[in-house]
């Protein structure tokens, strides 16, 4: 807030700074808008504007994001200020801008934005999956750092079990039955474990429980600008190109690639399918894109209880209570 007011810091740092703050507001707003749908935007510091403030639109709230990330991404440069990548560069914000854009169905301004990441020179494809998830590789754009030396990731906290029954998160065995035999993603990334003669499968993309010296919790890698760059191709009928991105993840995860017979609908698919697979656990990705394609429903075939309007959460009624202006309360509910 204060930030443009200042006069004894340089430059540089004010742009640094607001450039961080507003892609971090952006983020948060992002993923609760596609969460809540409508919520207030919220510009203030003074809780007396915000404990009454009514919500903003979905549509009018992804153009104020998208706004926020614009400025964002002028004010940051592409030079990270940390070697391990744990502070967000100019690509970070390119790459949640362009999510925004695709949510608007804005793909050829995706496209541009996506194509300057992958043709960085800053990012190198990783081939090997067991190093996916380590903290040196060049395909990262933005991680986080665990709070203490030697702590694990916040994903080994919530996903890592070993012979006691899980009290957190498991594998569902539709999504383990959904991987082909032969992909390397099975084998490396989910671990099965018998328990009381019964088969769980733990997530095992980060592995290390004590004295962790390689691993941090990955919010964006390069995969994920393949996938969505290959999407935004798709929605512009340039299949050829779109299936350079998509094959070039199911080579990697050595599973068969997809034909340029294909029609724009069926790359569509198999990119909804490659996002499940490359990214389970990670962000809700696979809520976030079936939310894109419209194709949320198709939950119900592997959650009976699915309803149309779980679309949207309920807003919590403690936060209505603070604030009668969040009323009506999302359908359904």
């Amino acid at each position: 807030k204060g930030i443009d007011k200042s006069t004894a810091i340089p430059d540089s740092d004010k742009k640094r700074i607001k450039g961080e703050a507003l892609f971090i507001r952006s983020l948060i707003y992002y993923y609760a808008n596609q969460i809540f749908g409508s919520i207030p935007y919220v510009t203030t510091t003074d809780y007396t504007v915000n404990q009454s403030l009514g919500k903003t639109n979905e549509t009018e709230l992804l153009v104020k994001i998208k706004n926020d990330l614009s400025e964002s991404s002028s004010l940051l440069n592409d030079v990270y200020r940390n070697t391990d990548r744990i502070y967000p560069n100019k690509k970070t914000v390119d790459l949640l801008l362009a999510s925004v854009l695709m949510t608007q169905s804005h793909w050829q301004d995706a496209e541009t934005l996506l194509k300057g990441i992958v043709q960085n020179s800053l990012y190198t494809w990783q081939p090997d999956l067991s190093k996916t998830f380590k903290m040196s590789g060049k395909h990262i754009l933005w991680q986080l750092k665990p709070l203490n030396t030697n702590d694990a990731t916040n994903e080994v906290l919530l996903y890592y079990f070993t012979t006691a029954l899980p009290n957190t998160y498991t594998l569902s065995d539709e999504l383990v039955a959904s991987f082909d035999s032969t992909d390397l993603r099975k084998q490396a990334w989910i671990k099965t474990l018998t328990i009381n003669q019964k088969n769980y499968y733990r997530a095992d993309k980060y592995r290390n429980v004590s004295a962790n010296t390689d691993e941090y919790s990955i919010v964006f890698r390069l995969e994920e600008a393949y996938l969505l760059l290959a999407e935004s191709l798709a929605q512009q009928d340039k299949k050829t190109e779109a299936l350079l991105y998509l094959n070039a993840v199911k080579a990697k995860a050595g599973v068969t690639a997809t034909p340029v017979s294909a029609t724009k609908e069926q790359i569509l698919s198999e990119i909804i399918n490659e996002n499940r697979k490359e990214f389970f656990t990670e962000k809700g990705i696979r809520f976030l894109s079936l939310k894109r394609a419209g194709k949320l429903n198709e939950l119900m075939s592997v959650k009976p209880n699915w309803k149309t309007y779980h679309k949207n959460w309920p807003i919590p009624n403690s936060e209505i209570i603070l604030n009668p202006q969040l009323n009506p309360q999302n359908d359904g509910y």
